[in-house]
């Protein structure tokens, strides 16, 4: 319903979260709006690319969908429907705007048409005024058209603009949250192996100590032997 990163789309995610946090077992670690967004975006591009092997291995046995991937599958036909809607709109602005300019470009061209018809019928000295003043005002407006449109279009570029720079600063956050988590994950294997390689070392040294107590115990005993004997 809203644009990626803007205020309102946050404030949403921020209510998910909070009736999230409302649920057991989120109480006592409950979720920001970031890491909420964050699991559904993972969750549903997983969606995606399962339907999109699913649909390209045509002739396999498909298995079930999940009460999860039911729930991703309406949400999927929501966003594509609003989507939709989206377009809809957008192309029905631009059609009025486009109506819009012609009707004042005709106006214009109707008044201008009136204009000049009256002052042929006056004499030759204020036909002559009125024709030199009619057409520039004919040309103001339509280089007002001109103008409005170049303008809206420059507005347009720099939307697309912006939304392709919103768009490539996402990538980049992603690309960055993704190298942490590999970091994090390199980190974790490192101190894993580092802690079974302590947990081997001090193995061995309690069985060297066992088999040197072992030693131990097997020359006090022949010592007892012979002393006994004795």
């Amino acid at each position: 319903m809203h644009k990626v990163g803007s205020k309102e789309a946050g404030q949403h995610w921020t209510e998910v979260a909070e009736h999230l946090n409302s649920r057991d077992g989120f109480r006592e670690n409950p979720r920001d709006q970031r890491s909420v967004r964050e699991r559904f975006n993972k969750l549903l591009n997983e969606f995606k690319a399962k339907t999109r092997s699913e649909e390209a291995a045509s002739g396999t046995a498909v298995d079930p969908l999940t009460e999860n991937e039911i729930l991703l599958e309406e949400i999927v036909e929501i966003m594509q429907s609003l989507s939709s809607e989206r377009t809809s709109n957008t192309k029905m602005s631009e059609s009025k705007e486009r109506e819009k300019a012609l009707k004042m470009r005709d106006k214009a061209m109707k008044t201008w048409g009136k204009t000049k018809k009256d002052a042929d019928q006056s004499d030759s000295d204020e036909s002559d005024e009125k024709c030199m003043t009619t057409p520039r005002r004919g040309s103001d407006a339509l280089k007002y058209l001109e103008e409005n449109a170049h303008r809206e279009a420059e507005l347009k570029r720099e939307e697309l603009a912006f939304r392709k720079e919103q768009a490539e600063l996402e990538n980049k956050r992603l690309q960055l949250e993704q190298t942490r988590q590999e970091q994090l994950q390199e980190q974790a294997q490192q101190q894993a192996a580092l802690l079974n390689q302590q947990f081997n070392m001090l193995q061995q040294q309690m069985q060297q100590q066992m088999q040197m107590q072992t030693t131990s115990q097997t020359v006090i005993m022949a010592m007892l032997e012979r002393l006994t004997k004795k």
